[in-house]
């Protein structure tokens, strides 16, 4: 084969490597050194949690007292988390209509890095439809093809272009955002797999809830927390219907949707503190798991988050969907503090944003390198707490 195709064969073989190695060094050593007590992290900024007009009073179903929570709960037997993830969104959703936009031969670069982290998901985040300025589907196929490649699955974040109005594009709360959800799933089979996880809407409240969040465009898409409950039901209802259409029935896991605190449990908010705008009735169309895209602010802290989430809604399991290590400075402390957090709750798993290149929170660096975050998202997704890695890792990206 011609001598770049060999080299990065040979790269995604070394990087391969190491999830292997990984597995086997557990194996052999099935309980490893406690994570350290976690400090409260000192700088985050939440960049999901819609900004906030006075909220009118909607009907709220009453949530059972909590029973007592144990101090923490572990990660079982020791054992990387069931989901571990990585989002693409920078360079899939944000991109679309760049010109310099990643091409084949970029994007298999960026896969190839993905190897060295354990990951089981890499989260593709595109539009349903296409904007008038590219073709997202087109950019969506070829991202897809080139994890399938390397052996991951995907975790599917689509969203509507009329939803949030992006891309210029005018909101419409009149659509029928789910027969384009199922037209979709049903036109695009070769899109999914047994395994991958499918989110109809990521961040639905982003759309708009009367009363609740802020509007984009002064447009609400949902009238009141009741029909925004509906809609997510009913969104994981008609997926399920497609997927058993393309004969990938029961092997998706569907929901995960990426709500913010305020949604989950009033996060940060003195009039809503503890109170949930979910119905139970939607987190039970959800398995039971919500997923969150968190990123708590300046002042505030992972753990103590996470554990008012807990509170408000005590039989649930969580997902963390969007984390990052957003703030300037130490993102591998960041990183340490929040992640420490999300072993401490027993989360399933978690889709770190983003991969990078670019921003404090991005784990590599321009040439495609592993940075210092990467080193840290590596080993709590392998579970190991040794830098053997980061020099396995390393060793592999010198002779790339």
């Amino acid at each position: 084969m011609p001598d770049k195709e060999k080299s990065r064969s040979e790269t995604r073989l070394r990087l391969a490597a190491l999830g292997l190695l990984g597995v086997a060094v557990l194996s052999a050593c099935s309980l490893l050194e406690a994570p350290a007590t976690p400090t409260p992290a000192e700088a985050y900024l939440s960049v999901t949690n819609t900004p906030l007009i006075t909220p009118l009073p909607p009907t709220l179903t009453p949530i059972p007292s909590p029973t007592p929570l144990p101090e923490t709960l572990p990660p079982p037997s020791g054992q990387p988390w069931e989901i571990r993830s990585v989002s693409s969104m920078k360079y899939t959703k944000d991109v679309i209509c760049a010109p310099d936009r990643p091409d084949h031969d970029w994007v298999g670069r960026w896969m190839d890095a993905m190897t060295g982290l354990n990951l089981n998901y890499v989260s593709i985040e595109q539009p349903y439809d296409s904007p008038d300025c590219g073709d997202a589907l087109g950019y969506t196929r070829m991202w897809v093809d080139e994890a399938r490649a390397r052996g991951f699955n995907v975790w599917h974040r689509h969203m509507p272009l009329q939803f949030e109005g992006i891309y210029d594009t005018v909101k419409d709360p009149q659509a029928n955002y789910l027969s384009l959800i199922a037209d979709y799933i049903i036109s695009n089979p070769s899109f999914f797999r047994a395994g991958d996880i499918f989110t109809p809407v990521p961040e639905p409240q982003n759309g708009g809830i009367r009363g609740v969040t802020y509007c984009p465009q002064d447009i609400c898409i949902f009238d009141d927390a009741a029909e925004f409950n509906r809609f997510l039901r009913e969104a994981i209802l008609v997926s399920k219907e497609a997927f058993q259409e393309i004969g990938l029935d029961g092997s998706i896991k569907i929901g995960y949707y990426g709500f913010d605190g305020f949604i989950t449990g009033g996060l940060h908010n003195p009039d809503w503190q503890g109170k949930s705008f979910l119905e139970p009735e939607t987190v039970a169309a959800m398995d039971g798991i919500i997923a969150i895209d968190h990123y708590p602010p300046p002042d505030g802290s992972m753990d103590e988050d996470l554990r008012t989430l807990r509170e408000v809604w005590p039989d649930a399991r969580y997902v963390i969907s969007e984390y990052g290590a957003i703030h300037e400075g130490d993102p591998v402390g960041q990183i340490d503090d929040a992640f420490t957090a999300f072993q401490d709750h027993g989360v399933l798993g978690v889709n770190y944003w983003h991969g990078g290149p670019g921003g404090n929170e991005g784990l590599l660096n321009p040439d495609m390198t592993p940075n210092d975050a990467y080193y840290a998202v590596q080993k709590y997704f392998t579970g190991l707490k040794s830098g053997l890695f980061r020099m396995l890792s390393r060793q592999s990206f010198a002779h790339h």
